[in-house]
């Protein structure tokens, strides 16, 4: 019987793990993941800047390994009360611009210490369904931005009540 509580605690202390750090990764990418990626076709440089408080700026600019020609895209994403790319309710598909009119789109899904995972698609309705080719851009080097910020929850107001 004891034995069965220690697993059910354990149980328990491990599927709160489990949430706190899905929790974490549904925050969004914060400005640090500004830098230089190299991705199977193309190396990267990356900005994410925050634009006023409910804005963020993404700046890719990219160069095709064999044909030398650059990608680019300069997007203002609205990211109401500080929220970040790839958070809830906030656009992580960002279409490429440039000399080919078939550049595609690119959608950011998370940063970490492997890179930044992405998915490139064609079109956007593509990765706004959830599919593309998932590719994992290693971070060559990390560039500072703009305007630096970050994706943790605002701190909650506290309240005194005076005389206790």
């Amino acid at each position: 019987m004891l034995r069965n509580i220690v697993h059910a605690v354990a149980l328990a202390v491990v599927l709160m793990l489990c949430a706190c750090s899905q929790g974490a990764v549904a925050q969004g990418i914060a400005s640090a993941a500004s830098g230089i990626y190299i991705t199977p076709d193309r190396i990267c440089r990356v900005e994410l800047a925050r634009y006023g408080q409910d804005h963020i700026n993404v700046d890719l600019l990219c160069i095709g390994d064999a044909t030398g020609m650059p990608t680019y895209s300069h997007t203002t994403v609205f990211a109401f009360a500080g929220s970040c790319i790839a958070g809830k309710g906030v656009t992580s598909v960002f279409q490429f611009s440039g000399p080919s009119p078939a550049a595609g789109f690119v959608a950011f899904d998370v940063h970490d210490l492997a890179g930044l995972h992405v998915r490139v698609a064609p079109d956007a309705s593509t990765l706004y369904n959830g599919g593309g080719q998932p590719q994992v851009w290693p971070m060559l080097r990390p560039i500072t931005s703009g305007a630096p910020y970050t994706c943790a929850p605002a701190a909650q107001p506290r309240f005194r009540v005076f005389g206790r």
